[in-house]
């Protein structure tokens, strides 16, 4: 097995191995987390739209998450498990390294779990539980008064601003990708996740990728909540259209 990207530490285990987070692997390893798969169940209610088994647990450094990693689209027709290279989880986490660095407030990665599938690896993703913040999907779907769901639109577009002009592309960027938590203050505390397939840009991600984030959040609107939903369409447009061509050094 390939050495780990740089800040964790290898663990082999039979018929696999675990990439952890170098400050972090005693803990997790001693909560039993070098056999994830022994830990989720088949969807629990905890924050994100995943398509896999989730759970959650108790360790020294705090309450981890778990998710078993899934393919999406098409290819999960034929193989929804299994994953032949490491590459693009290598890539998530050296992607991830760069947007904490940068200030960006995305889920940090505690460690990585793989076993042999034969062919292939199936893989368990080990992540800090993110307390009483749901997706903005759930949030959109509830309650909110008017005014609320829109100051909660305008920050989840702003951040996506933000993410740009700091250098992340978030490829899938929908309301099931965007936590949230609301402040005693007042305002919203949002966190990315989800990034197995984003890319850095150093100087900014360019435009057409910008504009392309902006159309993917909104389908996501208009498919789970409809035309309109809590924000009226010409507010949404209106919120959308303050960020959509913001320039990266300008956020």
């Amino acid at each position: 097995m390939r050495p780990p990207p740089e800040g964790f530490v290898l663990q082999l285990l039979d018929a696999g191995g675990a990439w952890w987070r170098r400050d972090l692997a005693t803990a997790l390893r001693e909560a039993g987390l070098d056999r994830p798969w022994t830990l989720v169940g088949a969807r629990p209610d905890l924050p994100g739209t995943g398509r896999g088994p989730r759970g959650a647990v108790e360790t020294a450094a705090g309450r981890a998450w778990i998710k078993q990693c899934l393919r999406g689209g098409f290819p999960a027709r034929f193989n929804a498990e299994r994953y032949f290279s490491l590459d693009r989880f290598r890539r998530e986490l050296e992607v991830t390294g760069k947007a904490l660095a940068a200030g960006l407030p995305v889920l940090p990665t505690w460690g990585l779990v793989f076993r042999r599938a034969r062919p292939g690896w199936r893989v368990w993703q080990i992540t800090p539980l993110v307390e009483q913040a749901p997706d903005l999907a759930r949030w959109f779907s509830g309650s909110l008064a008017a005014e609320e769901a829109a100051g909660l639109l305008e920050a989840a577009v702003a951040l996506a601003a933000r993410l740009h002009g700091a250098g992340l592309y978030h490829h899938d960027l929908n309301l099931g990708n965007l936590l949230a938590r609301a402040r005693r203050e007042g305002g919203w505390e949002l966190t990315v996740i989800d990034l197995d397939r984003a890319l850095w840009y150093e100087g900014g991600v360019p435009r057409s990728r910008r504009r392309r984030v902006f159309e993917r959040l909104e389908r996501s609107w208009r498919k789970i909540l409809g035309p309109d939903g809590p924000v009226p369409a010409r507010r949404r447009r209106e919120i959308f259209d303050a960020y959509r061509d913001v320039a990266p050094d300008s956020v």
